[in-house]
């Protein structure tokens, strides 16, 4: 995540007539990144503020009563994770949950990723792969 300074320097530097590769080896950040500043998808700090100190309030985790967790979503999705499921940790304690379905049965993807949307915080993602989708989201927990 880039702060609101380098943004704010970028949009200088393209309101001055830099290109992409000129502001990259001046900044460090990638052509791609400026690329999107550059069409107007810039980071909206205010957003992810507001959602972060949401959630830290209305966490079962974080408040350390996990059993305020939706119960019956819980235990479906902990069903689901050993057989066909993974976490994968990354950086900053942030951990991936992946199961992956059959496409043969839709409504066990649908279920997937609506007991998944409603134990964990974050958003839900599908990836469609040869035969199967893989249901998967971030989470600190």
């Amino acid at each position: 995540m880039r702060s609101r300074a380098e943004v704010g320097y970028v949009l200088e530097l393209i309101r001055a007539g830099w290109n992409d590769c000129e502001i990259a080896r001046e900044t460090g950040i990638p052509r791609r990144t400026i690329l999107d500043w550059r069409t107007g998808r810039t980071p909206d700090f205010d957003r992810v503020r507001t959602r972060l100190s949401q959630h830290a309030r209305s966490c079962a985790v974080c408040d350390g009563d996990p059993l305020r967790l939706p119960q019956t979503a819980y235990t479906y999705l902990l069903g689901l994770y050993p057989g066909d499921g993974c976490i994968a940790a990354y950086p900053r304690d942030v951990y991936r949950l992946r199961i992956v379905c059959a496409d043969a049965y839709p409504g066990l993807i649908r279920l997937c990723a609506s007991v998944m949307a409603e134990v964990l915080p974050n958003k839900v993602g599908l990836s469609r792969k040869v035969g199967c989708t893989e249901v998967a989201a971030y989470s600190k927990h």
